[in-house]
Parts: C-alpha cells; structure tokens; sequence
C-alpha cells in the first residue's frame, strides 16, 4: 500500500487521506508466462478520503474506529480473473466482505459512507485466448448506511445498506440496492437493481474476447435482477428485455478450422454463425403480449474466485439460460 499524504485534526475530529494505492506484493508479475502460476489479481486506487466526526480517543485507547461521516473520491477496483488452466499451487484465497471486516480486529461504526466518481473494471482470460474481455461499471455514486461492525458478534440482523447509481460499460444507467450484515457467521448478502436501456453491442469488449462471437445487433431495453447470497451461495433471478438480437463467430479466440484464415475458414465461420443465430433468441418477450422469459441465478462462492467474478458469473450464466434457446 501507498499513501501520498495523511492529515488530521485532533480539535476538528476530521482525517483527510489522499491518493492511495493497494495491489499485492509482486502483482504485476503473476500474469507473465514465465511464471509457474497464476492468480488472480485485484487492484486498488483512491484519490482522497475525509473522515468527519472521527473519534480519537476511542481509537488511541482501542476502542475502534467512529466516525459520523466518511467520503470516498475518485476510487478506483481493477479485477483481473484468470480463468486458464493454471500449474503450481493454488491460487489466493479471496475474502468475503464478512471475513474482510473481521480480519480488522476493529469494532466499526460510521453513521454514513459516500462514495463519488468510482469505477470497477472487471477483465477476464477466458481458457485459449489471447486477451481478456473487459467489462466496466463507472460513474459510481453511493451512499451506505449503518456501516457497523463489533468484534465477535455473529448476526444477520443490523445490515449495512447501499444504495447506488453507475454507468455499465458508459452506455446504460444502473440503479441498484445492497444489503450486507457484515456480522454474519458466513458470507451472506441481498442486491437487486435495475439496468436501463443501451445497445447489444455495448458488451463486445468483454463477449468477443471471452466467447469467440460478436454481437451485430441488437438493443436491450432494460434488466431487472434480484440476487440473496446465503452461505456463499447465490440464487435469484434475472429478466433482460431485448429485440432484434443477432451475433456471429470470430476468427479471433476459435478453434480449429473457425480460426483459419481464408475462403475456408470464413465458409466455416459464416456456417456456424447462422448456427449461433439459430441457437439464440432474437427477442425477449417473443412478441408485445408475451411474458418475458426468467433467467435463474444459482451459483456458489469458490474459495479462489473474487467477489466481483463471483456476481458476475451468477449474472452471466442467468443472461446465457434466457438469451440461448
């Protein structure tokens, strides 16, 4: 970690740090092909934090942290997830948000956190590729409330809730609600949220890069998604609206004579892109009268697998049962 200043004020009970870095020891070489594994690789990056009503005392005799009001500015999540076949050892264990609170060994009590101008930047190395596929979530604005942690108390009850709007991949408005009961004996927590109108095509950055198929066409008219998180375990639901959605197959990231170049592999390409569009479903609902079909979400937390990778997936496979026939 690296801070580039660090100020406070006894008699204002205010704290103001700026321009913070977290990544692991030796991050940047994991992912080099010298290497005899790999792991997956989270960083961190905050331009400021300011603390208001900061209780001092309590922290100087080891009573914890408290605090009336905490802001976050300009921060910055970058998650690579590799998903290759990966010799040596296994990779990090990745902490939930309930094992993250408690390995502070800090009692925690913040009336209110707010967070402005974040972004979350999620690649991810699919098996046999060359690049990863990005999918990002900016122009985060937040507020949580009730951040409260005491030391050795397991509940459920007493959540921290979140609210927050964001940009998902800076084409469509994202509005969404977490709770999480940063207690709980294990990793437990709720989401739901809506994401707004944007074209198909938006998610090409990461579906090109992860699944050798480009989207042509297409126009999502919106997504509405409830997830609950129980003992590691996701289950909920997820509805996405679309029209008129169309893909074809890439050379870049196929197989066998898919990733040939010339007259043949492009007849190939050409073949099993009209067997993709057959596969998939051009619309949801299928007409104006017509319910929208469901996708489900039912996925379980790996000890490997980093959160951000965790939600996503259980998004992915819920997108994939109602977009695939």
């Amino acid at each position: 970690m690296r801070v580039g200043s660090l100020r406070t004020s006894l008699t204002d009970s205010t704290l103001d740090i700026r321009n913070v870095e977290f990544a692991p020891t030796g991050s940047n070489a994991q992912f080099t092909r010298s290497k005899r594994y790999r792991r997956d690789l989270i960083r961190l990056a905050v331009g400021q934090i300011a603390a208001q009503g900061v209780d001092f005392g309590a922290l100087i005799v080891g009573q914890g942290v408290w605090a009336r009001r905490i802001d976050v500015d300009s921060f910055r999540i970058d998650v690579t997830s590799d998903k290759r076949p990966a010799a040596g050892p296994g990779g990090h264990r990745h902490r939930t948000p309930q094992q993250w609170i408690a390995s502070l060994d800090e009692t925690l009590s913040l009336d209110s956190l707010r967070v402005r101008n974040g972004e979350v930047i999620y690649r991810e190395h699919a098996p046999g590729r060359d690049q990863v596929g990005v999918f990002t979530i900016s122009r985060i604005e937040a507020v949580a409330t009730n951040v409260s942690h005491l030391v050795g108390r397991r509940t459920s009850g007493d959540p921290m809730t979140i609210s927050a709007t964001a940009r998902v991949q800076d084409a469509a408005q994202l509005q969404v609600r977490v709770v999480v009961p940063l207690d709980a004996p294990r990793f437990s927590m709720a989401l739901r949220g809506t994401l707004g109108a944007m074209p198909a095509a938006a998610f090409n950055s990461f579906v090109v890069q992860t699944q050798a198929l480009q989207i042509e066409r297409g126009r999502v008219a919106g997504v509405t998604f409830n997830v609950a998180v129980t003992n590691g375990v996701a289950a909920g639901t997820i509805t996405p609206r679309f029209t008129d959605l169309s893909v074809s197959v890439t050379r870049r990231g196929s197989e066998g004579i898919l990733g040939n170049r010339g007259i043949f592999g492009g007849a190939a390409r050409g073949i099993a892109s009209l067997a993709a569009g057959l596969a998939l479903r051009q619309s949801n609902p299928d007409g104006p009268f017509d319910e929208p079909r469901v996708g489900t979400i039912d996925r379980t937390l790996t000890p490997g697998e980093p959160l951000i990778a965790f939600l996503w997936s259980g998004v992915r496979d819920g997108l994939l049962a109602v977009v695939k026939k």
